[in-house]
């Protein structure tokens, strides 16, 4: 439930300004669960819009709503206060899925040359790239009056990798970077 908790926040900011659409890559769904119930709590409903970047079996409106009701009831057992709002789950936009997870598409590609060429913004080819293409598609089809979110989940931090080698792992490890099948 840290997912959604951290989340809830940042939509109840940004709820004043939003008044169109938010979309966010739905992997674990955590993150669309808590902008979900942060956007709810902070008045009336904006749909915010999963797009699926991970098997179905987590990634749909089912898991996000449950996620959303847990995280609730946390706040609810935390502060009897908190009102306890409708929440609902639009169906998830799969058509940027593509062969599956960690492939990446032609249009989720396009999106990351796009705001890597335009805005300096990296987006992931696994997540945000495909999700950024799902915003792009909405914008230019409906054309939206006003502001529209993009929930970034990217995390640019680079991983240092000077001197790892698998062989500082034990040697039980290291059958896994051999290529050799697992039995």
């Amino acid at each position: 439930l840290i997912v959604p908790l951290l989340a809830i926040p940042a939509a109840l900011l940004l709820r004043p300004a939003l008044r169109q659409v938010g979309v966010v890559a739905a992997g674990s769904t955590g993150t669309l669960a808590g902008l979900t119930l942060g956007l709810r709590l902070a008045g009336p409903a904006v749909p915010v819009r999963g797009v699926q970047v991970a098997p179905g079996i987590v990634a749909n409106p089912k898991n996000a709503v449950r996620l959303a009701r847990r995280t609730l009831g946390l706040m609810q057992r935390t502060d009897p206060s908190v009102p306890k709002p409708t929440l609902v789950v639009a169906p998830l936009i799969r058509r940027h899925y593509g062969e599956g997870y960690g492939h990446p598409t032609q249009a989720g590609q396009e999106a990351l040359d796009l705001l890597a060429e335009t805005e300096g913004v990296d987006l992931d080819p696994t997540y945000t790239a495909k999700a950024m293409a799902a915003l792009l598609e909405y914008v230019r089809q409906a054309r939206p009056a006003g502001p529209v979110l993009f929930w970034h989940t990217f995390n640019s931090v680079k991983l240092a990798t000077d001197g790892l080698s698998p062989a500082t792992l034990p040697p039980r490890f290291h059958r896994f970077f051999t290529g050799a099948p697992l039995s």
